[in-house]
């Protein structure tokens, strides 16, 4: 190898060394101008490295407060990441059900699960996150799903909006009606009169009580009486 050749080698080994913390330090600051974030967002995976993900095998990546989960298109996946500005890193050991796979959905799922320890970084352009490798490259491309709505769907929401502001104020009619009848209750009056039918109660239930009691005593006379004058008493 001749000296010339080396020293181009050197050089270019220095140029990515440097190229690598000012390509994650420009990410950094698109990530805060833009204040975008990958987190709360169900991503669905696009590509693995250059290679698209087929249409009939379902990926998919979401991060909320460090823990990452998904499905691989075979298997579900769940493990932790760190995301700190552009930096973006996921732990190696990912908890994965072991469901066989194979074809399209094997192939898709072990390009994903070697790819996501390799990242390093983030971007979002529109509607697609990408996730970079050490080197700046595409790891793994996702995008976010686009929701269609059509003239249906709100005219739909409207009539439901109407029909929640009319019980709203049917609600509001109900709780004012409420108000102005606790406002016009003479409550003193209203404990007062429950307290006099309180006494009226005690009264009835002490009179009750001693009828009762002469009914009984009464029945002893009727029973000493039948005795005396020779009466047996019907058998029940």
């Amino acid at each position: 190898m001749s000296i010339r050749k080396t020293t181009v080698g050197l050089l270019s080994a220095a140029l990515l060394v440097t190229a690598i913390p000012a390509f994650t330090s420009a990410q950094d600051e698109i990530a805060e101008e833009l204040s975008v974030s990958p987190e709360g967002v169900a991503w669905t995976l696009t590509a693995t490295g250059e290679t698209p993900v087929p249409a009939d095998v379902e990926a998919n990546l979401f991060m909320e407060a460090g823990e990452a989960n998904g499905s691989t298109g075979c298997n579900s996946f769940s493990g932790a990441y760190e995301v700190d500005g552009a930096s973006l890193s996921f732990d190696e050991d990912f908890a994965v059900t072991q469901a066989f796979c194979e074809g399209a959905p094997g192939e898709v799922e072990a390009a994903y699960l070697a790819a996501l320890p390799m990242v390093t970084s983030w971007s979002i352009e529109g509607n697609e996150l990408t996730l970079l490798d050490g080197e700046g490259a595409a790891a793994l491309t996702f995008e976010e799903p686009i929701v269609e709505v059509t003239e249906t769907d709100v005219a739909t929401l409207d009539r439901e909006l109407d029909r929640l502001d009319g019980e709203l104020l049917r609600l509001e009619g109900r709780i004012n009606n409420t108000r102005q009848d606790v406002r016009q209750m003479n409550v003193p009056d209203l404990r007062e009169r429950v307290a006099a039918n309180e006494a009226v109660l005690e009264e009835l239930t002490t009179r009750f009580i001693n009828v009762r009691e002469r009914v009984v005593e009464l029945e002893r006379q009727v029973r000493r009486l039948n005795r005396a004058v020779g009466i047996e008493p019907d058998e029940e």
